[in-house]
């Protein structure tokens, strides 16, 4: 007879969950995180208020028809010509942000020579918004409030739809804000209860295109006894209803209904 082997099987291990993943050591030391840490916060703010100021003298440029002075029919495309890696759409988007920042520098809110300013773009985004649904009033009368909400700090869009919540607030609890909303009509409760019922960003662009169209429309109707100035409107018109296109896309997506 063959002698007789026995096998011993080593139990399965049982897998309750995933992997263990294996964690490599750290490459940084503490003190050479904090070094890094400190020089890239040096960075950081210096390109957050370096962004802002640009908006703000981008809209300077818009204001003062400095694409007109350059030969341009349409500012975002001189933008894009002028600012070498800004797109069209990113410098319509940043004139619309630097024309609240200058607003807020006329209602001495803020100074563009400080050091650090209180606002983040985010905030900047929503706050345009704001002002085109409902008008300046409300839009300074939100900026105060989300100030407060977030003292020392730049406010983000999280800060501005939390300080549009309190607009209903009785008026003893924020009268500053209460003061501010009674020089000028306000949006219903429902409107303020579901602030994701403001217009997104697209949506707003399109708005803008549509009224950019419509002005190209009328000053064609304006000159159409002048063949020169009515064919170039008419250029407009169609570099306009291509803007208009674009702007539709992005706002509702590119497939066709």
């Amino acid at each position: 007879m063959s002698p007789t082997h026995t096998v011993t099987m080593s139990p399965m291990p049982t897998i309750t969950g995933n992997p263990p993943i294996e964690l490599l050591p750290p490459a940084l030391t503490k003190a050479e995180a904090r070094s890094l840490e400190s020089s890239a916060r040096r960075h950081w703010r210096a390109a957050s208020r370096n962004a802002l100021v640009f908006a703000a003298e981008l809209r300077r440029l818009h204001d003062g028809g400095a694409h007109l002075v350059r030969g341009y029919d349409n500012f975002a495309i001189y933008a894009e010509h002028t600012f070498d890696g800004l797109t069209a759409n990113a410098a319509k988007q940043l004139s619309r942000q630097g024309g609240v920042l200058l607003t807020f520098e006329h209602d001495a809110r803020i100074s563009l020579d400080q050091q650090r300013l209180p606002v983040a773009t985010t905030a900047l985004r929503a706050l345009s918004v704001l002002h085109n649904t409902f008008g300046e009033n409300t839009m300074l009368a939100v900026y105060d409030r989300a100030i407060q909400l977030r003292p020392g700090r730049a406010i983000v869009e999280q800060t501005v739809r939390a300080a549009m919540r309190e607009l209903d607030a009785p008026p003893s609890a924020t009268p500053k804000l209460h003061a501010a909303a009674m020089e000028n009509p306000q949006p219903n409760k429902d409107d303020l209860d579901d602030v994701e019922d403001l217009p997104s960003e697209e949506i707003s662009e399109l708005v803008d295109r549509l009224d950019i169209l419509r002005r190209h429309v009328d000053d064609l109707r304006l000159n159409v006894e002048d063949p020169i100035l009515a064919r170039r409107e008419l250029r407009n018109i169609e570099e306009e209803v291509g803007q208009v296109k674009t702007a539709m896309a992005a706002a509702y997506g590119d497939h066709q209904p």
